[in-house]
């Protein structure tokens, strides 16, 4: 499958294992090596277990994907954990702009998204937090602006992740950060 989606074209390839990653974490590190034995895309490890990731970012060899990084898909700020990941491994990281943490009766309780005000603060805040912690250039930060499936959104969220697009593109202290 990896090297027919190399072959068609993709630029980097998302693996994810499913639950069998949680139970048997060297069998993903093994995938991962078998798929850089036949294509050199880099790889996006979508899981969100820090032991997982952490298996991941050792098994995977820079080199043989042309030097490029890989991509720990993806960080929240529930899920910020990952970033511990940072000092022993380099790579990129997807930032979830759908979700955000707020503290209820003290504890921190996490929220969905539903206005572009929501969306970029929360984008915002975990992009420059990633850039001022961490020195994480923003070329190496993806932000992911889906809150809602078209086919499913009754409450006008994709109109807010838009207007959320243009305020995060608008702002000077995240010109190079990318969104998908």
């Amino acid at each position: 499958l990896a090297l027919k989606q190399a072959e068609a074209g993709a630029s980097w390839l998302n693996v994810n294992i499913g639950a069998r990653a949680l139970t048997d974490p060297d069998w993903m590190g093994r995938v991962i090596q078998a798929i850089q034995q036949v294509v050199t895309v880099p790889l996006s490890f979508d899981f969100p277990s820090k032991k997982v990731q952490e298996v991941c970012l050792r098994a995977y060899e820079p080199a043989r994907a042309n030097g490029t990084l890989p991509i720990v898909n993806s960080i929240t700020e529930h899920r910020w954990d990952l970033m511990e990941l940072y000092g022993a491994y380099r790579f990129k990281v997807i930032l979830m702009a759908s979700e955000r943490v707020e503290v209820e009766d003290g504890k921190p309780v996490a929220k969905g998204n539903k206005t572009a005000d929501e969306i970029y603060s929360t984008a915002r805040r975990g992009a420059l937090r990633l850039q001022r912690e961490y020195g994480m250039p923003f070329d190496d930060i993806f932000i992911d602006m889906s809150v809602s499936a078209i086919i499913a959104d009754t409450e006008r969220l994709n109109r807010s992740t838009l207007d959320a697009v243009r305020l995060i593109g608008a702002d000077p202290e995240l010109k190079g950060i990318h969104m998908m």
